[in-house]
């Protein structure tokens, strides 16, 4: 998903820094027993994936555990969280490694699958008491608690710097907003005209393009349908959409008959 990419890119940012000792630690790798490989130059420590039903606590101990054998405390150190949640790690680390630094990034927040990525709706589910749902209070606290753990916390929009800021509550000292980028070696240059020529598409037609997850939590649905009434009304206009999709069929159905 889009967290694999994103460290791909702060890996390929920081791997030629000689003064930089990158480590990457994978939670539920593809392996059978605890191990520590490199691969060009980057560290990586492997968990096996843990059994179905543990908890969170005992999880986070067994992981720190191997920290405070293998990792190091110094005041260069620095744990990049990119997997929620995770607020018991957190605490633990902050009593095992006191001198290390904690970021955490957040990718997407707990209750966009919920309430379909809707601001609104998720703040109007506590104005009205509704946060009785256990889930909604559980990931609510454990954001806060995170937030509150970390020494920075990385925001990849504006939307959730300023939700962090108000609804979260959380001191703006500690917010940075820093959007996703790709890595572009040297100069590129491309003729659009030949481009389009080589696809089919004529130099006046409007390109939309979307990239990501094809679901309804991502807006994709909502882009489709109003895409079909710009599209009624102007012929030289095309979506084009690349990404996976949890049910082709529905995304088929909606598509239909512009696709």
């Amino acid at each position: 998903n889009g967290i694999g990419s994103y460290i791909n890119q702060l890996t390929a940012c920081f791997k030629n820094e000689e003064h930089i000792i990158l480590t990457i630690i994978d939670l539920y790798a593809d392996t059978t027993q605890f191990c520590i490989t490199q691969i060009g130059g980057i560290n990586r420590i492997q968990f096996p994936h843990f059994k179905f039903g543990a908890s969170l606590e005992k999880i986070s101990r067994i992981i720190n555990t191997f920290f405070k054998i293998y990792i190091p405390d110094n005041e260069d150190n620095i744990f990049i969280f990119n997997h929620s949640p995770n607020s018991e790690l957190m605490k633990r680390i902050r009593t095992s490694h006191p001198k290390s630094k904690q970021v955490y990034v957040i990718h997407n927040m707990s209750w966009t699958t919920i309430f379909n990525g809707d601001e609104i709706e998720f703040k109007k589910s506590f104005k009205k008491n509704q946060e009785s749902d256990t889930r909604i209070t559980f990931m609510f606290k454990e954001e806060i608690s995170m937030c509150m753990e970390a020494d920075r916390i990385v925001c990849l929009c504006h939307d959730t710097y300023q939700l962090l800021k108000t609804h979260y509550q959380i001191s703006e000292k500690k917010l940075v907003c820093i959007s996703n980028g790709l890595q572009m070696i040297g100069k590129m240059k491309y003729n659009k005209i030949l481009i389009r020529h080589s696809l089919q598409l004529s130099n006046k037609e409007i390109i939309l393009l979307y990239v990501g997850r094809i679901n309804k939590s991502k807006g994709a649905f909502e882009l489709i349908k109003a895409f079909k009434s710009l599209a009624s009304r102007l012929s030289n206009c095309r979506l084009v959409m690349i990404g996976a999709a949890q049910n082709w069929n529905e995304v088929f159905s909606l598509i239909y008959p512009f696709s």
